[in-house]
């Protein structure tokens, strides 16, 4: 078993359910009986932080590396490859060695010349814990809301009505992605798929797709093909019983279908968390499969976290070409995912087969620690108080945007079952188009893309029901966002009438009055033809501020800011004897320009030079704890950073930093070098000879980088800086402008320049 970083999302205390008088009341147990939610914004409701397996990596191999160039990378790392993917070509997942970081084995990857990319193997977290294990059974308020428990008649998905149009069908499957199911359960082992090529335990792989015996699924997590549920929450399985727990039984609950067939992957353990790598075996595996002629319409993504993994993304993207669609969780996480810093994936992804859900409570109000975003979650869903099949024939409450996510799964499979001719296309569509408008979801702070909650009956009826609305670029508008100069902007709108695309859709820039044609045809920016998301790229063609004019009076506002961008140039040392700064560890000194400096559009006439390594234009100050670029700190914005590392000048002596003037106005130069200095931190060195420096040119706005020499002497220790395998190389203006060399990789080496130069 793979180690496991375990934090969770999950917000919920045990909650008493206060009943009408007609339905079996609840005893709690264990806390006094209390319908209040725990108060927003205490510690349980924060993001979870990024987390990975602090033993592995997801390497991504160039398409002309070998497999033996594969195994020598692995042989030089001390690692061990411990499976290969098909859904990312060139991908592979590894194991470390004992003592090798996470952080040293991405910088040593990256540096071979057949390794294209190098990620943390990131986990995630399931989306939902129960609530009080011993509240009253068999009242499914989503499914047919009478105002049962001080609910809102009709606030439902209004299954009774679409039950007598379809109540599922075996011919359809649905992979759960989650922590297994319990497929011996009463209520759902004759809705689960079975892979009869392989029911079997006889350690035989019969149909020689790589498992042995995978009768229900496979289990990545534990690296064999029984996908059993062992989490305490029976999140898998609760999750299973709301998509298909078999109805019209006499038995327990009812699922959205009453039929369906359930395909169990378990990518989650015990501890309800999955790494990236379990992950996208499990969407393999679905690949396969499907091209083996399993009809798997949707997979359900009931978990979330932070941390845009590119290649979890390729996978996804992977399924959208394999026809089927993946519907996510926006997150148990009370933020507005329209910002950037708080997304969370894989709901966030800008693939158009994602369906990214909100949970809703039963008077139609967002759920008070569900996930929101006017551009970025698509609709809500029914995530509160949610009765469904656990672990040993058993039934129990669950909340959250797993058990919301649960749901809509569940109508695009009763949308496939009442007409098999709709592809993933129709089917998202039709979710969307076909829900109830709901004033909770609406408000532009806290909504959704369609304002709408799913409404199955709806989505199967669904006739001249419009959704126009911006996708991309996400944020309400009325502040102008920062765009450095350079920057493609995506333009994604969706125009969609019920199953099919509503266009054309154009955008208006000003000033200017450019007119943006989006397409919805699969060329050029558009991920998918035909599926109502209208796409287009805007370039910025100049500095300043722009406004775009979207259909339906939405507007969006850009501030383009200069931006920079990076080369390697012949190496062309400047060669002073300048003036000694007299800086010492952690210090800073400013010196007055003889001429300005433009940078990023702005004049300067004095500059902050920190013994660090950098050069500080807008806050003066030292710091030794370098970053990566762009950072939204102001401190750090209008920084220039040849080798921005915990340096040591030695006050006193020619192991310093320098600066002079040379040539002639007006071609005059101003030289600002790191002479002869060491690393800090015990690192001192009498025969430090690592030297940089950073080249003004008058009336020019470039920058340029000149490496002399950059290896330390001392100990090993300190050698572990050379080549700026420590340092932030690279530039920062406003946030998000910014132009990075490198952060913590070994890029630079001896007589190097780099020349950084203003995007036209």
């Amino acid at each position: 078993m793979k180690p496991m970083i375990t934090r969770r999302l999950k917000l919920h205390s045990l909650i008493c359910w206060a009943v009408a008088a007609s339905i079996i009341s609840a005893t709690c147990t264990g806390q006094a009986a209390s319908t209040a939610p725990p108060e927003v914004g205490t510690a349980q409701a924060q993001p979870a932080s990024h987390q990975y397996v602090p033993d592995q990596l997801l390497v991504k191999f160039r398409a002309r590396a070998t497999d033996a160039s594969m195994a020598d990378a692995h042989a030089q790392m001390g690692a061990q490859e411990m499976r290969r993917f098909t859904s990312v070509a060139g991908l592979v997942e590894v194991r470390l060695p004992v003592g090798m970081s996470v952080t040293e084995a991405l910088a040593r990857y990256q540096e071979r010349p057949d390794v294209e990319s190098a990620r943390p193997n990131f986990i995630r977290h399931l989306e939902a814990v129960p609530n009080d294990p011993y509240f009253t059974r068999g009242y499914l308020w989503a499914l047919q809301n009478t105002g049962q428990g001080g609910g809102t008649p009709g606030v439902d998905i209004h299954a009774t009505a679409a039950w007598n149009l379809t109540t599922g069908s075996r011919a359809v499957v649905v992979m759960d992605l989650d922590s297994g199911i319990d497929y011996t359960h009463q209520d759902l082992a004759a809705n689960m798929w079975r892979n009869t090529a392989d029911c079997y335990h006889d350690g035989i792989d019969h149909d020689h797709n790589g498992y042995i015996n995978d009768c229900y699924g496979i289990n990545p997590a534990y690296n064999n093909s029984d996908p059993m549920d062992d989490t305490i929450e029976s999140h898998g399985t609760h999750v299973a019983g709301i998509i298909g727990a078999i109805g019209n039984n006499a038995v327990g609950v009812v699922g959205v279908n009453w039929k369906v067939s359930l395909m169990a992957c378990k990518a989650f353990d015990s501890n309800d968390s999955g790494s990236d790598a379990d992950i996208i075996s499990c969407l393999d595996y679905a690949k396969t499969m499907k091209q083996r002629g399993v009809n798997i319409v949707a997979i359900n993504a009931s978990f979330a976290a932070q941390g845009f993994d590119p290649y979890l993304y390729e996978a996804i993207r992977e399924q959208m070409k394999q026809g089927t669609l993946f519907i996510a969780a926006a997150g148990d996480t009370l933020v507005d995912e329209d910002d950037p810093d708080n997304a969370f994936y894989p709901a966030n992804y800008e693939l158009p087969n994602i369906i990214s859900v909100a949970a809703t409570d039963w008077n139609d109000q967002l759920l008070y620690y569900s996930g929101y975003g006017a551009h970025t979650v698509h609709l809500g869903a029914p995530g509160d108080f949610i009765w469904s099949t656990v672990r040993g024939n058993d039934y129990n409450i669950e909340s959250g945007t797993s058990m919301a996510t649960a749901y809509v799964t569940g109508v695009a499979a009763l949308l496939k079952a009442n007409n098999a001719g709709w592809d993933w296309r129709a089917i998202k569509n039709l979710i969307l188009a076909g829900g109830d408008n709901d004033p909770g979801l609406q408000n532009i702070l806290q909504g959704t893309i369609t304002g709408k909650r799913l409404n199955a009956y709806g989505s199967l009826t669904c006739h001249n029901s419009t959704v126009l609305h911006r996708f991309r670029p996400t944020g309400s508008g009325s502040t102008p966002a920062n765009v450095p100069m350079g920057t493609a902007i995506r333009l994604l709108v969706l125009n969609i009438n019920c199953a099919v695309p509503n266009g054309p859709v154009n955008v208006t820039v000003q000033p200017g009055n450019t007119v943006i044609h989006l397409v919805d045809n699969g060329t050029g920016s558009d991920d998918a033809a035909g599926d109502g998301v209208y796409s287009a790229t805007w370039l910025p063609p100049a500095p300043g501020y722009y406004t775009l004019a979207f259909p339906g009076g939405d507007t969006w506002q850009a501030l383009v800011l200069p931006a920079y961008t990076d080369s390697v140039v012949p190496f062309s040392w400047q060669t002073i004897t300048g003036t000694n700064l007299e800086l010492s560890d952690d210090s800073d000194a400013t010196i007055a320009l003889p001429f300005s400096v433009t940078l990023w559009g702005n004049s300067y006439s004095s500059v902050d030079v920190d013994s660090n390594g950098k050069l500080n234009f807008f806050l003066a100050g030292s710091d030794p704890y370098n970053i990566s670029y762009p950072n939204p700190a102001e401190e750090y914005f209008d920084q220039v950073a040849p080798f921005w590392d915990d340096l040591n000048p030695i006050s006193g002596t020619a192991q310093n930093v320098f600066w002079a003037v040379a040539g002639t106005a007006p071609h005059r130069q101003i030289v600002i070098e790191w002479r002869n200095v060491s690393r800090a931190s015990g690192c001192t060195d009498a025969a430090a000879q690592v030297r940089f420096q950073v080249v003004f040119s008058e009336g020019s706005s470039d920058v340029l980088f000149n490496y002399a020499n950059t290896t330390f002497g001392g100990p090993p220790a300190c050698a572990a800086g050379n080549h700026g395998a420590l340092a932030t190389v690279g530039m920062q203006g406003t946030w998000p402008s910014a132009a990075q060399f490198s952060y913590d990789t070994p890029s630079l080496t001896d007589h190097m320049s780099l020349r950084f130069t203003p995007v036209p």
